[in-house]
């Protein structure tokens, strides 16, 4: 599938093009996957095919957008300025596009995702054309990077952040600001624990599930969640998704963790877990 979008031709594509003072398609940029992107020969203009994962709210001269290309990897893109209309117009969550004269550039943030494959954001700039995608082409339906989460621990408050993780605990249900509330506890293939606390969305459609999960001990890719520094945890989002027991790449570390944790459950380590995190919020958070 790499190959086909790498060498395909401007011609097989949908003839139907939105252009902002362009006539034609400029083929003088090439096509990358995200990834191939070199850091040290930035920035660039390169032409890419991509779904619209993300399209976050406009801002007063800005919008940002997560995009995914056909590996599986992410990246952020933002139109600025006079180019917001456009793009906001241009460019539905969900949809996939060929974008032709990107810029790639080193992030060095503020963003809000962060991508653990990379560094770079791209900008949809002036000469940026727009086109639908319409090749048989299927995406790939989880992301490439997932974040270690002992990266997580180091990422700013309200980062966005993809993971993926074995629950192994799923705490009561709460009540927060009259919404329901309720927290799991993730281990990835470092043996590390993670809370994600679950909103009302996710966790109203996926009730049943969330109780299977906690008693299969079953493997879950959390999307978009949100870091809540305060809290030390991550948290669901607007923008979340989860899927539950995936077919990644990444699954089979956590497979041999996860007939451990069958095996022996290690409720002591849970335990003292949740005895910590209960002491650390009753030093920051009223009430606990």
């Amino acid at each position: 599938m790499i190959n086909t979008v790498r060498s395909m031709a401007p011609s097989t594509l949908n003839q139907h093009r939105s252009v902002a003072a362009l006539h034609h398609v400029p083929t003088k940029f090439p096509f990358v996957l995200f990834d191939d992107v070199e850091s040290d020969d930035l920035p660039k203009f390169k032409s890419i095919v991509a779904r619209i994962v993300v399209k976050f709210p406009r801002r007063h001269d800005s919008q940002h957008f997560i995009l995914q290309d056909i590996t599986g990897s992410k990246i952020e893109a933002i139109s600025y300025r006079h180019n917001v209309q456009r793009f906001d117009t241009l460019l539905q969550q969900g949809s996939t596009y060929t974008l032709y004269g990107v810029a790639f550039y080193v992030s060095w943030g503020p963003y809000l995702f962060r991508n653990f494959g990379h560094r770079l954001e791209l900008t949809l700039a002036t000469r940026t054309v727009v086109e639908p995608f319409h090749l048989p082409i299927q995406f790939p339906p989880y992301p490439k990077h997932l974040m270690p989460f002992h990266e997580v621990l180091q990422q700013p408050h309200k980062r966005f952040i993809d993971v993926i993780g074995i629950v192994i605990h799923l705490a009561p249900l709460e009540h927060i600001g009259g919404r329901p509330y309720r927290e799991a506890i993730l281990m990835d293939s470092r043996w590390d624990i993670i809370v994600v606390g679950i909103w009302p969305e996710l966790l109203q459609r996926n009730a049943l599930r969330w109780v299977l999960a906690r008693d299969n001990k079953s493997i879950i890719i959390r999307t978009m969640l949100r870091r809540n520094k305060l809290h030390r945890c991550l948290q669901t989002s607007d923008h979340s998704t989860v899927e539950f027991d995936p077919d990644h790449h990444t699954t089979q570390r956590l497979q041999t963790i996860r007939r451990s944790m069958i095996q022996n459950p290690r409720s002591a380590l849970i335990n003292n877990y949740l005895e910590r995190r209960r002491a650390y919020l009753a030093t920051v958070v009223p009430d606990v």
